[in-house]
């Protein structure tokens, strides 16, 4: 989806029908296949995927299996990692500062969406480093390993920090204080729409059958 406002509700609402039963999620899963896998498995890994959902969805429903739980927690919960990966595939820079100067304003809406976006900038450069870390680690013939996350775990975080320190200081230099004249732009395309109607029809059609 363009438009982050489409697919920020979307998330939304097809998170909470997944997570009213088997059968809606089923649905949900399906609107996945149709409307998001394509995107999803562009930006992301078959092999991060899955590990996430093992993670994830694997091993919380293994231990309500056998501790007499909801055995289907994890088809629900897996559902819910597939959009949020979806979710991730999508974004793009600029779409939190127009999200939330639309929704809260030039002021407080700027402030969040500039909060928003150092963080996605924060994470995409998490990625990189660890990718760099791990290649490093390779020419030295070591792996990623237990022995080897706490050394990787603090560099990452030691860089993190440190790169936060410098946005910081260069919008002080340019006077930063509060707020700003960002125009929010949005362009939403059919697929759009349609996939946006879809979300909403799988959420009324669920909410009729397990309200009445």
């Amino acid at each position: 989806m363009n438009d982050i406002r489409f697919r920020l509700a979307s998330v939304l609402i097809l998170s909470v029908t997944a997570f009213l039963g088997v059968v809606p999620s089923a649905a949900v899963f399906i609107w996945w296949i149709v409307f998001a896998a394509k995107r999803t498995f562009q930006k992301f890994s078959l092999k991060t995927i899955i590990l996430t959902l093992v993670l994830a969805a694997g091993f919380p429903s293994a231990v309500l299996f056998f501790t007499g739980g909801d055995a289907f927690y994890g088809v629900k919960i897996a559902v819910i990692v597939l959009i949020a990966f979806w979710f991730g595939s999508e974004c793009k820079a600029n779409d939190f500062m127009n999200l939330f100067v639309w929704l809260f304003g030039k002021k407080s809406g700027f402030n969040l969406g500039l909060s928003a976006e150092f963080s996605m900038t924060a994470l995409k450069y998490l990625k990189d480093d660890f990718v760099q870390m791990r290649d490093a680690l390779k020419i030295k013939g070591r792996k990623v390993s237990v022995s080897t996350i706490p050394s990787l775990s603090f560099g990452l975080l030691a860089m993190s920090i440190r790169r936060a320190e410098m946005s910081s200081l260069i919008l002080a230099r340019r006077g930063y204080v509060s707020g700003g004249t960002f125009e929010p732009e949005f362009f939403p395309s059919v697929s759009d729409y349609a996939a946006f109607i879809s979300a909403v029809l799988i959420t009324a059609v669920t909410a009729v059958l397990y309200c009445t």
